[in-house]
């Protein structure tokens, strides 16, 4: 075989062979970021966070067949306030403005929506019907894990609950494929742009209000409506 030849099947071979690298390059860093993703939630024990929304679902329950709305209240802040990562939450619902409050702003932002997050499960969760809950499956998922769960309701359509954990707290819930977290993002960031941080605490403060039965007074103020409870 000539030099010519040789030297043009080399050059064929390189060209044929060059798109297959690129491919097993491609098919490599993929594998990588599906086996980071896996390292990220090693050390994540499953059972666990089962166990913890498990154990939540039973104080709902109890929480449906109270009848008073203040000693629903009282049986959830323990359990809602020490689940959720309250300060997650309020951190990433509101983004950037987060890090532009003082930290006294920051830290009535929390206990507010802290409170609301009680009073909101108090409120949604007041009736007994032999509901139940289920959990189908605990998932890992990027530095942590999803509990994937239902509410079995007797006479409608289950609502599926996803609880989305992450060092053992959940930040996020997803109930029939709506976001909790990303509603507040759109919901809150909105109101910063439009009222400002203060008008986004008196948001707040009237819905606490609205989830506790209070009627406010439209020239008083909401603030002041719900101090005593805060």
């Amino acid at each position: 075989m000539t030099r010519r030849r040789l030297a043009l099947l080399s050059c064929l071979i390189c060209t044929w062979c060059s798109p297959l690298s690129a491919i097993a390059e491609e098919a490599e860093r993929t594998e990588a970021a599906k086996v980071a993703a896996v390292a990220d939630s090693e050390g994540v024990d499953l059972a666990a966070q089962g166990q913890r929304i498990e154990t939540f679902h039973k104080v709902l329950v109890s929480a449906m067949q109270t009848a008073d709305r203040q000693s629903r209240e009282t049986l959830l802040r323990s359990p809602v306030l020490e689940l959720f990562d309250v300060a997650g939450i309020a951190r990433i619902s509101i983004g950037r403005t987060w890090r532009q409050l003082e930290q006294t702003d920051q830290q009535a932002f929390t206990r507010l929506l802290g409170e609301l997050i009680v009073a909101t499960y108090a409120d949604r969760f007041a009736t007994y019907n032999n509901q139940r809950f289920v959990i189908d499956e605990v998932k890992p998922v990027r530095s942590g894990a999803v509990v994937v769960s239902r509410l079995v309701r007797a006479n409608d359509d289950d609502v599926t609950l996803d609880y989305y954990l992450r060092r053992g707290q959940v930040f996020n819930v997803v109930a029939d494929g709506v976001s909790d977290l990303s509603l507040r993002r759109a919901d809150y960031n909105s109101i910063v742009k439009q009222e400002g941080f203060d008008g986004l605490m008196a948001h707040l403060h009237r819905q606490l209000a609205t989830a506790r039965g209070v009627v406010i007074d439209p020239a008083g103020s909401p603030a002041d409506a719900s101090a005593e409870n805060l």
